[in-house]
């Protein structure tokens, strides 16, 4: 790795790091609200803590299952698309868990337990309701219900036969079907990731990311 390629690795870091590390010591009390507007005392603050903080790197996948998902969709394989798709609605759903068990100080072993254990409706409804989240809208729950089985039946494929076998299909009427279910998907993706922001940041990101 040359030093132009180091210098951008470290901006990269730094671009992703420092709002997680203001956000903790916001959240942990150590950056108060009005401390939070002034850039001085909040990087003082951080520069204080850098020798404190254990840093643990967690890949987040979306973006590569989302650009393998339009991939799929362009390439007319709507059946995968809308499969990646859901997979990345997981994906947003267990960041919602996961942040919320780090702000109520769950132990590690138990929050992975419960991102394994619990299947995705459980995550979207009663999980939700038990940390002490805001209910997920009721659309987007049926939504999730209806994208979950799309993409299990893509998975854990059982061979039965599709329905009304007898007829023949309309391949125009199922592929506008799936694009629709795709439209829907990616409305979802992003009422889920304004969701996890705004419980992640308690409604600070603006104020916390002008600091980088």
């Amino acid at each position: 790795m040359n030093e132009k390629d180091k210098e951008r690795l470290i901006k990269l870091i730094a671009k992703n790091a420092i709002p997680e590390m203001i956000n903790s010591l916001h959240r942990d009390g150590v950056i108060t609200d009005e401390e939070l507007n002034d850039r001085g005392i909040v990087m003082r603050k951080v520069r204080k803590q850098l020798g404190k903080v254990h840093f643990d790197i967690v890949v987040d996948h979306r973006k590569t299952l989302l650009m393998y998902a339009e991939e799929a969709n362009k390439a007319e394989n709507q059946e995968l698309a809308i499969a990646l798709y859901a997979t990345c609605v997981e994906h947003s759903l267990n960041r919602i868990i996961h942040t919320e068990c780090i702000n109520k100080k769950i132990d590690s072993k138990t929050k992975t337990d419960i991102l394994r254990t619990v299947n995705l409706m459980g995550k979207c409804t009663w999980l939700i309701s038990l940390l002490g989240l805001p209910k997920i809208k009721e659309d987007y729950v049926k939504m999730i219900q209806q994208i979950s089985e799309q993409r299990n039946s893509y998975f854990h494929y059982k061979w039965n036969p599709e329905p009304d076998s007898d007829k023949v299909p309309d391949p125009d009427r199922k592929r506008e079907m799936h694009l629709g279910n795709i439209k829907k998907m990616k409305v979802l993706l992003k009422y889920l990731n304004s969701y996890n922001s705004r419980r992640a940041f308690r409604g600070k990101k603006a104020t916390i990311h002008k600091h980088v």
